[in-house]
């Protein structure tokens, strides 16, 4: 697993759901289905008894319960340093030295639970007991970060919200199950007051072994942030995924819903109460604004607006960011993903003031700005391209980039719709249709559209990754190998040149470098690993009876047991076997916005998105089930990664990270807010109960990210510290100022709370406004998108930030633009630098999509000077083209969504989906072993239907090979933004009735539109 490889899928489900209201290259219905059943392969925890990807099982079932909780006390509080290395009966007779209102929570089980803090110190052993099963492995690994699992919740929230009725009946529930596995384990991770849990896992261990899921022995350590030691992103993260969440459940499940509502809010005020940031030097107040953005979307309650007004200028800095021996500067418009909510939250927040005649807040010219930054033909265009078109951004897994960025676009193109109005990026005139286009080309190009003629989705297509880096896909199931696998066990699997036993359907790896080449191989994780967001379906836990994925079984069961907390559940993120809350969140977050947004164009697999959102969701709860606590990881990404484990036979240590006061992160939590609002949005109606549970917990994520405001998830930050957590895996580069204006976003969205929408006025100035990234890690094009939706109707819009932001983040990618700042593929793929670019892919064309809605229903254009004039029908050809690109339409003719057409990936970074299965290997398959599969030449035993692998490079190649990480390891936030991108095609395919070689010639009863 890389570094900046954490986004696609959330964005495919939004942006195919766009694509599929244009012309039809694409079977978009096929890859949205596929993108949703990604997130089951990525599941930890005890698995349902409707797991369809059946090669996974239970895994990773004691998260949280056995190792304890570790406290970091640091030494300016004047305890003497010889305390160090006491034993904890020392401790037990000295609870006086405790933070206030930890001893009624911490007894009688002994912690050792590690705090992601700034300061050395002394260790005190707690007494207590968490929950921290289920969530998702982010990527190929077997750590669960809750950083970017918030994201992807986030996301697939999102995707519900702007997209649920074009996803189909199926489809949309299936999103929404997604989202409540994700969102069940943040409950869960922020249970425990003063306390968000970060992550679960040793990273280190965790990569250092090849092993399935199932199989996992290495450390499970519970990393969290505290009062002491805050980390806002993670909580505003986690907020911001809750908030979402809590909207996507409004309907179907209003109770819990409100749940999801109430941690949010509850979890974004221990966010910014206690702020602090995993990045010193940037800051958590992306993921605050993000968080109250989705809480004021949420709760309509006026604070969280006030909080994104007053707090946005906080993004205005300079935005700098170093990327191996380069060092990139400039604005923040067009940075959205898990680590960076910008571009999120002006586009978030451009769409939430569409009814507003008198706004002059930043959102919608900072959201204009990103798209400015995006297009192509823009004169400010800040993206690269690939030969073949794919959006490039700096940086491994470019998928990502890829996804959340058309995400954006799309949902953007939405409000520009809505309030009929167009972006102006100079002379170029970007109008709705345009984002959209633009949107659907990344697609395509994720799709096949691209020089490889490769799917980068698993399964998608003739062509697609073989061999992603993916432990679970990699390692032969437990059902075709139901012994053991350790560490050992698992390195020839990793080394071999097979294909991947199991099929990690739906699962979008990193994809192509900036040429079009990709690797298909494990060892090239910036191509071949997928990740939950990049797709948003890594699922952990215990698994429903209707999980589609039948090689998946049970895993993580125990998650944050030996901690006193029930984190089982939730997604792997990527190719391992950790959970990371920050990466699941975002894919949560996508996930619901998908479904949001096109959820009415899903058909069946609605259903199916509804189930992959309460996924993320149900985890996240439990991550923020313990009161100032929020759970980041699960599982020790360190150990994990050195071992190449089935997650069925995890057995590296599952280690639960969390952030609290002492140690916050409001990245994180306000990026679980951020999932939660947005999901409590999709279940609102269905599921009042739940909604509202999600929109209440969202609230208290985002009340925690903002309140302890700081970020515990920065590199630098980590190396001062003996503990390992989400770094150097999810790194906040971006701090957390995005993804708190993210989820007071999700929050006003969610709530209709005129505090929300002042919290993102308030704070949007904070974001780096120039900043056009969206993805796990930068919201600030996804805050523009969606908060242009308040602004696009109104007379003074066009002066708005946010508008202006989003339409420059428009501008930024097309690459007709004059400020374009990204590049593209020889073949047409979007290209940013950085690994698994297909994140990128998703994200940017999820975003145009949205946006050319909000621009077709304000009947304006994006401007990008120099006569360029982005229409709404431009950003969805735009989009299109991308989407095309993943799903074949490449120079190799290959899907880079694994089980798409005929040629896909076959050995993608996942260790479930190259190990054997449980169901064909019942023995445990140790570390070591492991890697045997991985190393193998053979495709994947399992596959891993759905999934989106980094990508091509950036001139269409595509190595298809397990240790190319970048390239080969899928990732559930490279899936999330493509389910909705997936889901708007697949309508509009529906709507005007067009023909598609795929969907065949439009028959007037529609039938196959309900698939």
């Amino acid at each position: 697993m890389g570094l900046l490889q954490r986004f696609s899928t959330a964005g495919v489900v939004v942006v195919m759901v766009m694509v599929l209201r244009v012309s039809s290259s694409h079977d978009y219905g096929d890859a949205l289905t596929k993108s949703i059943l990604f997130f089951e392969g990525q599941r930890s925890g005890k698995l349902p008894a409707n797991q369809r990807l059946t090669w996974r099982k239970d895994s990773a079932l004691k998260d949280g319960y056995e190792i304890g909780m570790l406290l970091k006390v640091i030494g300016e509080r004047g305890f003497p340093p010889n305390w160090c290395g006491l034993p904890h009966q020392f401790a037990e007779a000295n609870e006086a030295v405790l933070p206030p209102g930890l001893g009624q929570f911490f007894v009688p089980f002994t912690w050792h639970f590690l705090f992601m803090g700034r300061k050395q110190g002394i260790l005190i052993f707690l007494h207590g007991h968490v929950d921290l099963v289920g969530g998702y492995y982010d990527a190929g690994d077997n750590v669960k970060f809750n950083f970017p699992m918030a994201f992807s919740t986030t996301m697939l929230a999102w995707s519900v919200l702007e997209f649920g009725k074009l996803m189909g009946p199926d489809d949309l529930q299936h999103t929404l199950e997604a989202i409540q596995w994700s969102t069940d384990y943040f409950l869960k991770a922020t249970s425990v007051p003063g306390f968000v849990f970060a992550q679960v896992g040793d990273p280190y261990g965790d990569h250092d072994c090849w092993e399935r899921p199932e199989d996992m022995d290495t450390p499970r350590t519970p990393y969290a942030v505290s009062k002491q030691f805050p980390g806002s992103e993670v909580s505003g993260e986690i907020a911001a995924a809750l908030a979402a969440s809590a909207m996507a459940f409004r309907s179907t499940n209003p109770g819990y819903s409100s749940t999801l509502l109430k941690r949010a809010r509850t979890v974004f005020s221990f966010a910014d109460t206690y702020r602090g940031s995993y990045n010193d030097s940037l800051g958590p107040w992306d993921e605050l604004i993000w968080a109250a953005a989705w809480l004021y979307k949420a709760t309509k309650m006026p604070n969280y607006w006030n909080y994104v007004v007053q707090n946005i200028s906080n993004l205005e800095e300079i935005f700098v960011r170093n990327m191996g021996d380069a060092t990139y500067r400039g604005g923040s418009f067009a940075e959205f993903g898990w680590d960076t909510k910008n571009a999120g939250i002006n586009i978030l927040f451009s769409r939430l003031l569409v009814s507003n005649p008198s706004s002059s807040s930043p959102f919608i010219p900072n959201a204009d700005k990103f798209v400015c930054t995006v297009l192509p033909e823009s004169p400010t265009v800040s993206v690269s391209f690939s030969p073949g078109g794919l959006l490039f951004k700096p940086g491994g897994s470019n998928l990502q980039h890829a996804t959340a960025l058309s995400f954006l676009l799309v949902v953007y193109s939405r409000f520009l719709h809505q309030s009929n109005r167009v972006i102006h990026c100079g002379n170029v005139v970007a109008t709705s249709s345009r984002l959209v286009q633009f949107a659907k080309g990344q697609v395509d190009y994720i799709l096949g559209s691209n020089p490889l003629n490769m799917s980068y989705m698993v399964g998608y297509g003739q062509k697609f990754p073989q061999r992603i880096h993916h432990r679970g896909s990699s390692l032969p199931s437990v059902d075709q190998h139901p012994g053991h696998i350790d560490c050992s066990g698992g390195t020839p699997y990793f080394q071999s040149n097979n294909p991947n036993p199991n099929i990690l359907t739906g699962a979008i790896v990193g994809g192509p470098d900036k040429k079009d080449f990709y690797a298909d191989s494990r060892a090239a994780f910036q191509y071949s690993e997928p990740t939950t967001y990049i797709n948003a379906p890594m699922r952990s836990g215990k698994l429903t009876p209707a999980t589609r994925k039948s090689w998946r079984k049970d895993s993580a069961i125990r998650d944050g047991f030996d901690f006193g907390m029930d984190l089982v559940g939730g997604y792997y993120d990527a190719g391992d076997n950790v959970k990371f809350s920050f990466p699941m969140a975002f894919t949560t977050t996508m996930l619901a916005w998908s479904v949001l947004e096109f959820g009415d164009s899903m058909g069946r697999d609605l259903r199916y998105a509804r189930a992959a959102i309460k996924w993320g969701s149900d985890y996240l709860l439990k991550a923020t089930n313990v009161p100032g606590t929020v759970v980041a990881v699960v599982g020790d990404p360190i150990g994990d990664h050195v071992c190449w484990e089935r997650p069925e036979d995890m057995d590296t240590p599952r280690t639960v990270y969390v952030v609290n006061q002492t140690y916050p992160s409001s990245e994180l939590s306000a990026e679980i807010a951020a999932a939660l609002a947005a999901s409590s949005i999709v279940f609102k109606a269905r599921h009042p109960t739940y909604s509202k549970r999600l929109l209440d917990r969202a609230q208290k994520v985002f009340k925690f990210a903002d309140e302890y405001q700081g970020s515990s998830f920065s590199d630098e930050y980590q190396r001062t510290r003996a503990e390992r957590g989400p770094c150097p895996f999810y790194c906040s580069y971006n701090g957390d100022q995005d993804e708190l204006v993210w989820a007071a976003t999700w929050l006003f969205k969610a709530t209709d709370n005129s505090r929300y929408r002042k919290y993102v006025s308030n704070n949007i100035n904070y974001l780096k406004l120039g900043e056009y990234e969206f993805g796990w890690d930068a919201k600030n094009a996804g805050i523009n998108v969606l908060v242009s939706s308040w602004l696009l109707d109104t007379r003074t819009s066009r002066d708005n930030p946010a508008i202006r932001s989003a339409d420059q983040f428009v501008c930024s990618l097309l690459p007709e633009s004059n400020t374009k700042s990204v590049t593209y593929s020889p073949g047409g793929l979007l290209f940013k630098p950085g690994p698994t670019n297909l994140q990128r892919v998703t994200a940017l064309s999820f975003l145009l999509l949205v946006y050319s809605r909000h621009l077709e229903a304000a009947g304006r254009v994006v401007d990008c000077g120099n006569n360029v004039v982005a229409t709404p029908t431009r950003l969805v050809d735009f989009a299109k083209g991308q989407v095309d690109y993943i799903l074949g339409r490449n120079p190799l003719g290959m899907s880079y969504m694994v089980g798409y057409s005929d040629k896909y990936p076959k050995h993608v970074h996942h260790r479930g989906s190259t190990l054997p299965s449980v169901d064909h290997h019942p023995t445990k398959i140790g570390c070591i072993t492991g890697h045997n599969y991985r190393r193998s030449p053979e495709p994947d035993l399992n596959v891993l239907v759905g999934a989106i692998v980094g990508g091509p490079d950036n001139n269409d190649q595509f190595l298809d090979s397990r240790d190319d990480v970048s390239q080969s390891e899928p990732a559930t936030y490279i899936n999330a933004p493509f389910v909705g991108a997936l889901a708007y095609f697949k309508g509009r395919a529906c709507k005007v009735g067009e023909t598609s070689s795929y969907f065949g010639v439009y028959h007037k009863d529609k039938s196959w539109c309900k698939k």
